[in-house]
C-alpha cells in the first residue's frame, strides 16, 4: 500500500506516480481556480517532502513529530506546527494534500484569504494540543504510558476541522463518504472517523479526532469567539458566492467535491519496532519518547 523512497542526507526527493496524480487533480481543479493561501499551503508541502529548499536542515519524521512526551515533557512547541508538514510517504501526501485542495477552494472563497490563513493556522495549533490533551488523558484513565509516547505526523487533524467547517457552511442533505455510501451530511465526518481506522489501523485517531473536537468548537462552540477577540470582533469578509465566482463551474464541482473527495488515510500514528526508513523513525521516536518518559 505504501512505498517509501530511501533518501539519505539533505538530497531531493523523486516524484513519483502520487505526485503525478496530485498534478493531475490540480490541474482538474484548475490552477487560476485555486485561491492563493490553498495553493501556497499545497506547494509548501509538496516542497518540503521533495526537499526543494536549499540551505533547509530537513529533520527526520521522529525530530517534528508531536507528542506528549516531546512537546508537554520537552518543551518542543515547534512541533505543534511542524508536524503538520512533514509526511511519513508520497500517498500520505498525496491523500492529505487532495482533501484539503478542495476544502480549501471552497473555505477560502467563501472567508477570504486572510481570514482562511488565520483560520488554518489557529487549526493547525488548536488540532495538535487537543492531541495532546486526549492523549494525556488516555494516559491519566486508562494507566497506559504509550498514549504520552505517541508520536504523529501529518495535515489530517486540521483536514478534519476543516471537513466540520465545509460540512457546516452546506445546507443538510446526503453526502457520499470516502465516494463509497451515502449519509446524512452532519455525521458524515464521524463515519469517515471511524471507517478509516477500520481501513486503517495505524491512522492517527486521535489527532482526527481532534480534527472534529476542534471544527465543533469553531462552528458551535467559543473559538470563533475567542479568535475573533484581537480583532474587536471580527467582521463578516466580503466573498464569492459559489455561482457568482469567476468560474462557477469550477467552484461548484470544489463544492460538490470539498467534502465527499476522500481516497485514504489522513494520517500516521508510530507504533513500536525500529528501522531505517522514514515510516519506521516515527516508531524509533515513539520508543524512545516512551523511555524518557519512564526515566523522568
Amino acid at each position: 500500500l505504501l512505498k517509501m523512497w530511501p533518501i539519505r542526507g539533505g538530497r531531493h526527493r523523486r516524484p513519483g506516480i502520487a505526485l503525478v496524480l496530485l498534478a493531475f487533480q490540480m490541474a482538474q481543479a484548475g490552477f487560476q481556480n485555486i485561491p492563493p493561501v490553498t495553493l501556497v499551503t499545497l506547494a509548501a508541502n509538496v516542497a518540503m517532502f521533495l526537499r526543494l529548499f536549499r540551505g533547509f536542515r530537513y529533520p527526520k519524521l521522529g525530530e517534528v513529530c508531536v507528542s506528549v512526551v516531546h512537546v508537554w515533557y520537552q518543551g518542543d512547541w515547534k512541533r505543534l506546527i511542524y508536524s503538520a508538514f512533514f509526511h511519513a510517504d508520497e500517498w500520505h501526501l498525496y491523500y492529505n494534500m487532495a482533501s484539503f485542495m478542495w476544502k480549501g477552494i471552497t473555505l477560502e472563497r467563501r472567508l477570504g484569504s486572510a481570514r482562511f490563513l488565520y483560520v488554518l493556522a489557529v487549526f493547525t495549533v488548536c488540532t495538535h494540543s487537543l492531541l495532546l490533551g486526549l492523549n494525556y488523558s488516555m494516559d491519566h484513565f486508562f494507566h497506559q504510558s504509550s498514549y504520552l509516547a505517541d508520536c504523529a505526523v501529518g495535515f489530517s487533524g486540521v483536514i478534519f476541522a476543516l471537513k466540520v467547517l465545509t460540512t457546516h457552511y452546506l445546507p443538510p442533505g446526503m453526502t457520499y463518504v470516502m465516494g463509497w455510501f451515502p449519509v446524512p451530511r452532519r455525521i458524515a465526518c464521524w463515519v469517515e472517523l471511524v471507517v478509516i481506522q477500520i481501513l486503517i489501523p495505524r491512522a492517527s485517531f486521535m489527532g482526527h479526532l481532534a480534527g472534529i473536537l476542534v471544527g465543533l468548537l469553531y462552528t458551535s462552540g467559543p473559538l470563533r469567539a475567542v479568535m475573533e477577540l484581537p480583532f474587536g470582533g471580527w467582521t463578516r469578509p466580503r466573498y464569492y458566492d459559489d455561482y457568482d465566482a469567476p468560474d462557477h463551474r469550477q467552484t461548484r464541482a470544489a463544492r460538490q467535491q470539498s467534502y465527499t473527495y476522500h481516497a485514504g488515510a489522513t494520517g500516521y500514528r508510530a507504533e513500536g519496532g525500529a528501522g531505517l526508513t522514514e515510516e519506521e523513525e516515527l516508531q524509533v521516536a515513539m520508543q524512545r519518547s516512551l523511555q524518557e518518559y519512564e526515566q523522568q
